[in-house]
């Protein structure tokens, strides 16, 4: 994991993501085949999903706005 760096611009949202390195995020999915048999929604997206429920403080997915 990085440090954030002054990204004039770069949502909040972004920049946690740019924490989480991509190449390691995907050695660990499939070391653990979390991604067996997925059509659509894949771990990365899952993950994003998530943190995104976590900054707008949602009680679940069936509350949030949809984009």
């Amino acid at each position: 994991m990085g440090k954030i760096k002054a990204k004039a611009g770069t949502p909040v949202y972004g920049q946690l993501l740019s924490l989480i390195n991509r190449k390691d995020f995907h050695n660990a999915v499939v070391e653990t085949g979390a991604d067996f048999a997925v059509k659509k929604l894949n771990t990365w997206t899952l993950m994003g999903s998530m943190i995104f429920a976590v900054l707008q403080e949602l009680q679940g997915f069936a509350n949030s706005p949809v984009v």
